[in-house]
């Protein structure tokens, strides 16, 4: 059974339990044949002890001068752009994780292998699947999934004002965000256009000009990062998040902030609330917004 089949069991089973709702008690002959029929949905679906997981799916297609009228596309292009795709996949998949740095090999990059699976219609282009005998099964489920589902993010946020793109940008390591920029400096030197469809999800770049300004909004002329020193107290720190408030004496503001997997114990954090500390951060601000901070390395005073 694949994918298809089994979420079309799923959506009838559902709709038969919604029909036996509406089909009153004294009516046993219809009730009985739609009984019937929702056991031998059951039955099918019960095959399966735990719902499958299937591997993650997308279709990425291309635009644009690199694609033929007639059907197909230029095997250079095409090859640098789903390797440049696979390569952003990989590092923003990190950055979401936290194990991401400036450079030397991606942790666990394995778990984010994919696999060409068939050709897209509609302009020209690729099903890409998540490679399950590599990735494997992890307890947090597939890491390929949200790394697409981000990218969607991020190309979507592209379109929107500063504070939409840095929000989608606040997980993503400056690696990925440059990987992102490879990927699309490849289409606007070629004069092409992508559209990437993620479960019942699908962007598309409407024309090469909208790729060249989604490549500068991304460019160090937009987002400019550097590191700060910071002194003052911190209010708190949220686990499960990985997020901190620091109060700064120089202004008072109350800043909330990503705390990087380098500062190992953070839940030491909230041992030192309300005492004087100074704190490395990285800042991020993304043209006319408001910068976002990351918490590298702190030290109580």
């Amino acid at each position: 059974m694949n994918r298809k089949e089994y979420e079309y069991l799923l959506e009838q089973q559902s709709g038969l339990d919604d029909l036996l709702t509406m089909v009153p008690e004294d009516a046993v002959i219809d009730r009985i044949s739609l009984q019937s029929r929702r056991d031998r949905v059951a039955a099918k679906l019960a095959a399966y002890p735990a719902a499958p997981r299937w591997p993650a799916m997308a279709r990425l297609t291309f635009g644009g001068r690199p694609v033929a009228v007639s059907g197909g596309i230029a095997i250079d292009f095409a090859n640098r752009a789903v390797k440049e795709f696979a390569d952003t996949v990989v590092s923003v998949g990190a950055s979401l994780r936290g194990s991401l740095s400036d450079r030397g090999r991606i942790p666990n990059q394995e778990k984010y292998s994919l696999l060409i699976t068939g050709t897209a219609t509609g302009s020209f282009g690729f099903e890409i699947e998540e490679d399950v005998a590599r990735s494997g099964r992890t307890p947090e489920g597939s890491l390929v999934e949200p790394a697409i589902e981000q990218v969607n993010t991020i190309f979507k946020s592209l379109s929107g004002n500063d504070e939409a793109l840095a929000a989608a940008l606040r997980e993503t390591h400056p690696r990925a965000i440059k990987n992102m920029r490879n990927f699309l400096q490849i289409l606007a030197t070629n004069d092409a256009t992508c559209a990437l469809a993620f479960k019942d999800d699908t962007f598309r770049f409407t024309d090469v000009g909208q790729v060249k300004r989604s490549l500068d909004r991304l460019g160090p002329d937009n987002i400019n990062e550097y590191d700060d020193t910071l002194a003052g107290i911190f209010i708190g720190y949220l686990p499960d998040s990985r997020r901190a408030e620091f109060r700064s004496n120089s202004t008072g503001e109350v800043i909330c902030g990503k705390v990087d997997t380098r500062i190992r114990n953070a839940d030491l954090i909230n041992d030192h609330r309300n005492q004087q500390a100074l704190v490395d951060a990285r800042v991020r601000k993304v043209g006319n917004g408001r910068p976002h901070y990351t918490f590298v390395n702190y030290t109580i005073i």
